[in-house]
């Protein structure tokens, strides 16, 4: 991975081999994309219900399009059946335009 900010955020952090991304999603929202902070977590809006995992695989190719990486470099680790969810992306090279504003936020500034 060659990317250029901390090893953490406020909402990432970089392990091994793939950037860590801890998410809040609204399922069912009227337009997708990123909706700012939600606690520790990146807020992201789909417009798929969560029913059947809709959901979760609207925001796994949201995340794919948004980082530039094949959508089988985007893994839900934890949070299948809730509203807050943790992603790893691997292969990823750059920062979406859109997060720039909190890519160098710590866990301790909040």
């Amino acid at each position: 991975m060659t990317m250029s900010f901390p090893d953490k955020g406020i909402f990432w952090q970089v392990r091994e081999d793939a950037l860590e991304i801890c998410c809040h999603i609204q399922p069912g929202a009227r337009t997708e994309g990123y909706a700012g902070l939600y606690g520790s977590a990146l807020k992201i809006r789909v417009k798929a219900i969560a029913v059947d995992h809709k959901a979760n695989q609207a925001c796994r190719m949201f995340l794919a399009r948004s980082f530039g990486v094949a959508l089988r470099d985007v893994e839900l680790v934890h949070g299948v059946h809730s509203r807050d969810k943790r992603w790893l992306i691997r292969n990823t090279v750059h920062w979406p335009e859109e997060l720039s504003e909190w890519k160098s936020i710590s866990r301790h500034e909040g």
